[in-house]
């Protein structure tokens, strides 16, 4: 999944007014004028800046692919309880999704849903392991809903680094 953001990242120049979250009081604040340049790649999304419009365009793409009356389940992965209670509140507050779960760490290992069908992925993981962990959260077959595939959704490019990364090890061996 592409977004301008998530090719770009976000970029702020020298002299630029920034809105800051204090974490303790979740009470935002204008910055003082910025002294230098500020970058933040897709690594940094939601982790230490949070983009609510980078997160909307991300779940209305979701929501327009997926089948929310459909016996399939989805499961997005987030950030932190912040995180996840923006995607809450973005998309799924006032409707009746029992079939959309938004995940922090509970569900990324352990769990057997076999309806799971779409994944999302709305955080990057440092562990491989626990990627593939989580990965495998989609891929019980489920004759019940007639699955025969799973969909992943990547809004943060962590699918195509991991598996460079794994390319990378291999070739190493080689």
């Amino acid at each position: 999944m592409k977004t301008q953001l998530s090719e770009s990242g976000i970029r702020y120049k020298k002299g630029d007014l920034i809105t800051t979250c204090n974490p303790v009081t979740s009470e935002l604040t204008d910055s003082e004028l910025l002294a230098d340049e500020l970058n933040f790649d897709i690594d940094n999304f939601n982790r230490q800046v949070v983009n609510e419009n980078f997160n909307r365009v991300v779940l209305e793409e979701i929501a327009a692919d997926i089948n929310l009356e459909g016996a399939g389940k989805t499961l997005i992965f987030a950030v932190d309880d912040k995180h996840a209670d923006l995607i809450v509140q973005i998309h799924f507050k006032n409707g009746r999704f029992p079939n959309v779960v938004v995940n922090v760490d509970l569900l990324t290992t352990g769990v057997d849903v076999p309806a799971i069908d779409t994944l999302v992925f709305m955080r990057r993981v440092k562990s491989r392991i626990l990627f593939e962990q989580m990965l495998g959260r989609a891929t019980r077959p489920c004759p019940d809903i007639g699955k025969t595939h799973f969909r992943i959704f990547d809004a943060v490019r962590h699918v195509v680094n991991q598996i460079v990364a794994q390319l990378r090890q291999i070739r190493r061996f080689c």
